[in-house]
């Protein structure tokens, strides 16, 4: 969001930035009562998705992050649904733990977002 907005990006396409790293609804719902535009934060939601699920297992690789509860974590804080799906494909334990954080980053985005939007004046 911040580098988006020193960049110049309208107000609308920077609060739309801001819970991509959410399941859909959520992120649309937050982008909504923020002024921003839910549909531009669905592509979003669904390219961060994409290309965390892409990239997720070699970057686990490269840092030799080999705990499956933090891989699980990781990608599904980061990449939600998508990567989550990956990682219960490549193990149960990761699955489970990309689930709850996807739950535990949608709580914590709804409220995080909305403050830094109001801090930083978005």
């Amino acid at each position: 969001m911040l580098i988006a907005h020193a960049m110049g990006a309208p107000r609308t396409v920077v609060v739309s930035l801001g819970p991509k790293s959410v399941t859909t609804p959520i992120a649309m719902g937050i982008s909504q009562n923020l002024g921003g535009q839910p549909s531009l934060t669905a592509v979003f939601v669904m390219m961060t998705g994409m290309f965390g699920t892409l990239v997720c297992t070699g970057v686990f690789r490269l840092a030799r992050v080999k705990d499956w509860r933090a891989q699980g974590l990781a990608a599904g804080t980061a990449a939600h649904g998508l990567a989550t799906s990956r990682m219960l494909l490549l193990n149960q334990t990761a699955g489970a733990f990309g689930g709850l954080a996807i739950g535990l980053n949608g709580i914590v985005t709804s409220v995080v977002v909305p403050v830094l939007v109001s801090v930083f004046g978005l």
